[in-house]
């Protein structure tokens, strides 16, 4: 039998934070490309998100948005800049974080970078081969 006491709380590793670029756009006073600070999204609030971004058909089936879905969790994951600021918001004329982020990062390949760092600092991280058989299992079903 396995010692539990790994498991205790006291004893997980806190979740780090970690400095990526997102857009090219914006640079401090010395001319360097301001890093954004993001964090792992809880399972918890992965569940609020799904969430709030699952709509019901006509039948009633469950349908998760998808592209909701990404900007909220993409949102939830940035420390900073603060995407709650309400300075921020007003600047780009929304009223959201996710809104927010999706305006800030208005280049598509931006806003793709961010996304895919916060989904593998949250684990969903998935390699090339693990896709392939995902891909597969898909096209069986």
């Amino acid at each position: 039998m396995s010692d539990l006491s790994a498991f205790l709380k006291e004893n997980r590793c806190d979740c780090e934070h970690v400095f990526v670029p997102v857009c090219a756009d914006f640079k401090d006073s010395d001319g360097k490309l301001v890093l954004w600070e993001i964090r792992a999204v809880s399972t918890a609030e992965d569940g609020e998100i799904r969430d709030s971004c699952t709509l019901f058909d006509e039948s009633g089936a469950p349908r998760l948005n998808m592209n909701l879905y990404t900007a909220k969790f993409a949102a939830a994951s940035v420390v900073f800049p603060d995407l709650l600021s309400a300075d921020l918001q007003d600047s780009y004329g929304v009223f959201t974080p996710h809104e927010l982020l999706v305006s800030i990062a208005r280049k598509p390949g931006e806003y793709q970078n961010l996304v895919r760092h916060a989904f593998d600092l949250s684990g969903f991280a998935v390699s090339d081969s693990d896709m392939d058989v995902l891909v597969e299992k898909a096209k069986k079903c």
